[in-house]
């Protein structure tokens, strides 16, 4: 748990920077970071550096790329709950929460 916040934390300061590198490392973390809670902290870093421009567009692609990415996610997520059944799902979760 320690290791989770002190990466949200870190997320977090790398969104308070400004400039092309910080921007890359939030792209990063936006399609590398297993974790949901950082990936929107990254969001919200890039949607700040969107308002102070993108003239390359990467941050508009990012964005887009992990709504397609989340999307995916959560139909397999609704795929394997429906093989499943509610019985091993509830199992599941129990297991890896």
């Amino acid at each position: 748990m320690e290791e989770r916040e002190e990466r949200g934390d870190a997320i977090r300061k790398v969104a308070s920077l400004p400039g092309p590198d910080a921007v890359r490392a939030l792209l990063a973390v936006l399609r590398n970071d297993s974790d949901r809670r950082n990936r929107i902290l990254a969001i919200e870093g890039l949607l700040r550096a969107a308002a102070a421009g993108d003239p390359d567009e990467s941050i508009r692609e990012g964005l887009r790329e992990s709504r397609h990415i989340e999307r995916a996610e959560t139909i397999a997520a609704h795929a394997r709950d429906a093989h499943e059944g509610p019985h091993q799902t509830v199992r599941s979760a129990a297991l890896t929460g």
